[in-house]
């Protein structure tokens, strides 16, 4: 197992001082709200994801996705994985700037747990598709037998076994970390 998650790592402080974008009932939109969750925590403190920029990411992430996937109603449908993740790709260009760029990286290793742990500590939050639920959260702390969760429907943690690679929790096909990289 990689060594353990850092205690308070900078992501878990980060989301620990902000609160998720919250989706409705009938909208099955949480692949737009926990990459701008994700956002929100990369960003912060540098350069908060303020309520106007976040609303403006919201409508285009809405716009291309019908626009390119014409057959998918993201509304109230949602997305597969593949989808999620050229979506992530696509809001991280939009929410970039010349002082900072935001980069949604896939996971791609088998260890997710020591992904997860690795994202974590280098203070990149997790967007993961959590299998049960057919829910897309942000991860923003792990420890032995939990996940914590900023998440856009209210969820605060899942159970987990220490034993257990994730792999009945997790989709690792729809786990993506995103990265804040400052320019200089």
């Amino acid at each position: 197992m990689a060594g353990r998650i850092a205690m308070a790592n900078p992501v878990a402080r980060a989301a620990a001082r902000l609160t998720p974008f919250r989706q409705g009932q009938l909208g099955a939109l949480c692949g737009i709200y926990c990459t701008l969750n994700a956002l929100q925590i990369a960003a912060y403190p540098l350069r908060p994801l303020g309520l106007p920029k976040a609303r403006s990411l919201f409508a285009s992430a809405v716009a291309i996705t019908r626009k390119q996937h014409p057959s998918l109603n993201p509304v109230t449908h949602g997305m597969a994985n593949e989808r999620m993740i050229w979506l992530a790709h696509h809001m991280a260009k939009l929410a970039s700037t010349k002082q900072m760029r935001f980069v949604a990286e896939a996971c791609d290793r088998e260890d997710i747990r020591g992904w997860i742990e690795e994202s974590l500590n280098s203070g990149a939050p997790v967007v993961a598709c959590l299998i049960d639920w057919a829910h897309f959260s942000v991860i923003v702390d792990m420890t032995p037998n939990r996940l914590v969760l900023f998440d856009s429907q209210g969820m605060s943690s899942l159970p987990v076994s220490l034993n257990d690679p994730l792999a009945d929790v997790i989709d690792r096909a729809g786990t993506i970390r995103v990265r804040r990289n400052t320019l200089t």
